[in-house]
């Protein structure tokens, strides 16, 4: 029997099969059709117009190419299949039909809506049902802004699409760190590097001298004329880095480019081609025919400028008054007693005395009670945020029916039902007046008015609780409407009271004791508040800040009164003459602390001193930072969509840290316009990123088939032979080849090594895949694709190794970090790099023989398993150099960022000696337990078997060696105190991503351990005795070690 339509898509039917699609003609001719299910739009109407040759009517109908399909998708909605590449087994209709119809002629932008809707996981249709003013102008004003880079993008030089579509990946500055700088000088700054000149016939190698300080174009020359190449072509050649898309190009020097300093760094020879800049394809990724129909038509008009209103606020010295009618839908299961939480927030700060509504029993109360709040309106923040919030009081205990006295002593506990923030001011600056239905957010148990929550509806308008709440009009606006003050205004305001100011007091210029005491205030911990006494020195010595401690801004605005509106036009004043910070410094702006829409201005116009590198680092804590922002249209995100436009490998980011978020529906329409607003000025990105959409795709329907319960009966043989026949079936095999990796945009991944695929022994059974380099002479490329698991917190700490290692780099310390790629690309979805020939410190114990129980306690494995795979002496010197570097580094990494469960499968060593730690489930002191005991005994992990290591066997930690990783640890981490802020800042914004152990309370963790609070003397002595502590106590990581390898054995004998 033919299966039903309901599971014609199953995961148990073959995508190869056969399958009948009955298609309807224009001609009124119905014709059933056999075609594969993996079969592509493009292919089914090729063979349906052959096959309507033979029907009548076919001279009826057009050309094909006029023609597109249209089915009933799962959804039950009728949808336009406009992208011939589609296979019919993604598209899956509903059922088993197809319409021809014919094309219209804004077909282009169908196309094109359709593909950016597949893209980003959201279709534009939705966007377009909201009928949001605001949602409607971000999206026509981005359309014209993108068409037009869109448009001067086509006019550029060769070599400007080059840089665009492979930025180099060159340092922050041309200052070279010390430690290269050292290794240069002792070599009168020159480096030999392998040079690769690939025929059609076989390659040439040469070695070639270079200096530091030369440019990429000196380097062809020589390398065109060490290939014997003609030299009237130096100009059409180019240099690339070996196994990856990574090109010496632009005017920097050879010293600046990263892959370069790594390899001068570590004494390992550079490896480079020469190659046509025609074998970069440059051209051809810019050309796309959809793109250039689209720059043909004629500019969309920008949308028109929102009427001001004849009244402003600051005339209206009413106070604010707010009307809550009735709530429907309330999610409660019996009858209960419902109230009206609400408070008017200007960032974290409350302006006014909270609002608490009467008791009214549910399911769909009305309470129709005022809630004038203790601010007038002229006294407003523009960003001024109305948070309300639902929540039940049930009855503890039962009445006791003798008169209502008894039943007073009745407590009743409040639990929270849902929540929703609005603003008072629109994105066009105007008073919200009139009755709104807001749809509401369900809230969790321990929670309270959201100032830092989203604003807006909850888009769910089926399920969620709605409340209908009226803003009262004022007598002042005489009926008309009331708008906040253009800047020019408020200036005007602050000029006015700064002029009275000069008329009673005289600026006296500041000693050096009142100086010093404004600079202890300033330089307190981000998270430690301030007194009022305090506040208030700080806020009148607001000139002396700027002149004097310009980074004090971040403390001066938590100073202003922001429900005094001549404070905050002070403020806004003083922002105008303002010093510029650094980038980093003005991140910190950026904070759900700091809504002030001028603030955010003054720091994003800082972060455009960010070089694409340094944006790059900190990307991850800016696309978090989006959800701080009020309006669709900010500063912020137009500063993201324009580096982005302008360097695609910024682009690349942007999309999967977006794309990434998605699935949540606070952020789904702000992040799913910015996708769409990306994907509109970069077209010609849009195919490579489709690509790797289909290929995570393909990935999660592998790893979901072989965990499904069917794949629980079988052995992991014969699930391993599953995997890879399934892997060789055409739509997976075509998914999976010449795809840029979404790991790493400078990866070009050819096809699969199917012998070399396998999947892991471990509950979400991840996928370990093994790509073949699209560079014909570069290494294989490894990747976990990771499904079931939530890599957010992993990505977020390797990101910060990352920095540290930068900051250390900087300060020309190299301690040898290996912070390896993890990109989350969805909900639990992402991928994870492999780094390659390297073991587990519990597989090197317990290959070096004499039983595994007692493997923890052989301090010599370590040492033994180095010399074996390093056996000359230049090798295993510098594999105990690398290895005592990385293991200073990740000590003092992990101590900083308080990285729990250190068991010995999560640490790893490189043959090359390299030490590094893999699995950050746990960080900022969330240390597992084991009744109710910290499993974590000591500060850091420092075993005998590392100090066996990087004393060369002696064992002792009194020898020269010892003492040197000591101080090295000592030096590493007092440079990470120099930017103790940065780091408590990086973790700060991303509070809003929901990561479980990231709170205010987990920060605090970092202050602790960088001791801030002290002086750096202190603060040396304080890591001193923690590395004491570590290595002193080491004895209790080995037994923790053994433990974990006796819980390992026993749960691999159960699954046995």
């Amino acid at each position: 029997m033919a299966p039903s339509v309901y599971n014609l898509w199953g995961e148990e039917e073959e995508e190869t099969t056969d399958i009948e699609i009955t298609c309807f003609l224009p001609n009124s001719i119905v014709i059933p059709l056999i075609c594969k299910r993996d079969a592509t739009i493009t292919s089914i109407k090729r063979d349906l117009w052959m096959r309507a040759k033979t029907y009548p009517l076919y001279k009826a109908l057009l050309d094909l190419n006029f023609y597109i399909f249209q089915c009933i998708n799962q959804s039950a909605e009728q949808e336009e299949l406009l992208d011939g590449n589609r296979r019919l087994c993604d598209i899956k209709p509903f059922w088993p039909m197809l319409r021809v119809v014919r094309k219209a002629s804004d077909v282009e932008d169908k196309v094109l809506n359709s593909k950016i809707g597949l893209l980003i996981g959201k279709s534009l249709h939705e966007l377009d049902g909201l009928k949001n003013p605001e949602v409607e102008d971000f999206r026509r004003n981005n359309r014209r802004i993108c068409m037009e880079i869109q448009r001067d993008r086509a006019s550029w030089e060769w070599e400007k699409k080059a840089l665009y579509l492979f930025p180099p990946q060159v340092g922050a500055s041309i200052e070279i760190p010390d430690n290269i700088k050292r290794i240069l000088k002792a070599n009168n700054n020159m480096f030999l590097a392998t040079i690769i000149f690939c025929t059609s016939k076989a390659n040439q190698q040469s070695v070639l001298s270079a200096d530091a300080y030369e440019y990429p174009s000196d380097l062809v020359k020589r390398a065109v004329n060490k290939m014997r190449q003609p030299a009237e072509e130096e100009d059409q050649y180019m240099i690339k880095v070996k196994g990856k898309q990574d090109y010496l190009m632009g005017n920097y020097p050879l010293s600046q480019f990263m892959y370069i300093r790594n390899c001068i760094s570590t004494d390992s020879r550079p490896e480079l081609l020469l190659l046509k800049k025609f074998d970069m394809k440059v051209d051809e990724l810019f050309v796309n025919p959809m793109l250039t129909a689209l720059l043909q038509k004629e500019d969309e008009s920008p949308s028109i400028p929102p009427k001001k209103g004849k009244t402003l606020s600051w005339d209206i010295q009413e106070r604010f008054k707010v009307t809550f009618h009735g709530a429907l839908n309330v999610n409660i299961v019996d009858k209960a007693w419902l109230q009206v939480r609400a408070g008017v927030y200007h960032g974290g700060e409350k302006l006014c005395q909270n609002f608490l509504s009467k008791d009214i029993e549910g399911p769909d109360p009305v309470w129709n009670e005022e809630f004038c709040a203790d601010i007038e309106v002229c006294n407003l923040p523009r960003m001024a945020r109305l948070c309300i919030l639902i929540c039940t009081n049930k009855q503890k205990g039962k009445p006791s029916g003798k008169g209502s006295k008894a039943n007073k002593n009745i407590k009743r506990e409040s639990i929270p039902l849902a929540w929703v923030n609005t603003t008072f001011f629109n994105y066009q600056h105007n008073l919200q007046t009139g009755k709104v239905k807001f749809y509401m957010w369900p809230a969790s148990e321990d929670f309270d008015l959201n100032p830092l929550g989203c604003v807006g509806s909850n888009p769910d308008h089926d399920d969620a609780t709605s409340i209908e709440v009226s803003f009262h009009s004022y007598r002042a606006a005489h009926k008309g409407t009331v708008s906040y003050p253009p800047f020019d205004t408020v200036i005007e305001r602050a000029a006015t009271i700064a002029a009275t100011e000069e008329t009673y007091l005289s600026h006296v210029s500041i000693n050096d004791q009142k100086l010093e005491e404004l600079r202890t205030m300033v330089e307190k911990e981000p998270l430690e508040p301030l007194s009022e006494q305090e506040n208030n020195d700080l806020w009148n010595a607001r000139q002396d800040c700027r002149d004097h401690i310009p980074h004090s801004l971040p403390r001066l605005l938590t100073c202003v009164r922001w429900s005094d509106k001549d404070c905050v036009a002070q403020m806004q004043a003083l922002l105008q003459i303002w010093p510029e910070l650094k980038p980093e410094e003005a991140m910190e702006l950026l904070d759900y602390r700091y809504p002030d829409l001028s603030v955010r201005k003054f720091a994003v116009e800082c972060l455009n001193n960010l070089v694409d590198s340094q944006l790059s680092q900190y990307l991850l804590q800016l696309v978090q930072a989006l959800k701080y922002e009020t309006h669709l249209d900010c500063e912020l995100g137009q500063f993201l969509l324009r580096r982005a436009l302008a360097n695609q490998r910024i682009g690349h980011f942007l999309f999967w840290h977006l794309r990434a978020e998605m699935h949540q529906p606070a952020v789904s329409t702000r992040f799913g316009l910015m996708l769409e607003a990306y994907c509109r000025g970069s077209i010609a990105h849009m195919a490579s990123l489709i690509r790797q959409v289909e290929s995570l795709n393909k990935m999660k329907s592998v790893n979901e088939l072989i965990k499904s319960k069917n794949a629980t009966k079988q052995s992991s043989l014969e699930l391993q032979t599953i995997m890879r026949d399934i892997l060789k079936q055409e739509s997976y095999h075509e998914a999976l080849s010449n795809f840029v990796s979404p790991l790493s945009p400078s990866y070009k991944l050819k096809c699969l090594r199917l012998e070399k695929c396998k999947f892991m022994s471990s509950k979400m059974r991840p996928l370990w895949l093994v790509f073949e380099n699209e560079d014909p002479i570069g290494d294989n490329i490894f990747l976990m694709f990771k499904n079931g698991d939530d890599l957010r917190q992993d990505m977020l700490t390797l990101q910060v190794m990352q920095i540290m290692d930068n900051i250390w780099q900087e300060e020309g310390l190299d301690l040898r970090l290996i912070p390896y790629k993890t990109l989350a690309t969805g909900n639990k979805i992402g991928m994870i790099q492999i780094v390659t020939e390297a073991e587990t410190i519990a597989t090197i114990q317990q290959s070096d023989g004499g039983g595994k129980l007692g493997a923890t306690f052989r301090k010599a494995a370590l040492f033994n398993w180095l010399r074996k795979h390093n056996p000359t002496d230049v090798q295993f010197n510098r594999a105990i150099e690398d290895f005592t570097l990385s293991c200073a580094g990740y000590c003092v990494a992990t101590y900083v960022l308080g990285i729990g469960d250190r068991h010995n499968d999560n640490i790893m060593v490189k043959k090359t000696g390299q030490l590094f730690h893999i699995d950050f489930g746990h960080f900022l002191g969330n240390y597992k337990r084991k009744f109710g005991f910290k499993r974590e005994r000591v500060p850091f992990v420092l075993v005998h078997d590392f100090v066996h290591v990087i004393t060369r066997g002696k064992g002792s930690n009194t020898t020269t060696e010892f003492e040197t990783f000591r101080k090295c640890c000592e030096q590493a981490f007092m440079i990470l105190r120099q930017q103790g802020n940065l780091l408590i800042n990086l973790f700060a914004m991303m509070l809003s991503s929901g990561i479980p152990e990231l709170s205010d309370e987990t920060i605090k963790y970092l202050r602790d351990t960088l001791v801030l609070d002290r002086s750096d003397e202190e603060a040396l002595k304080h890591f001193k005795g923690k590395f004491t502590e570590a290595l002193k106590n080491s004895w209790k990581t080995s037994l923790d070690w053994w433990a974990h390898i006796i819980a390992h054995r026993n749960e691999t004998k159960k699954k046995d």
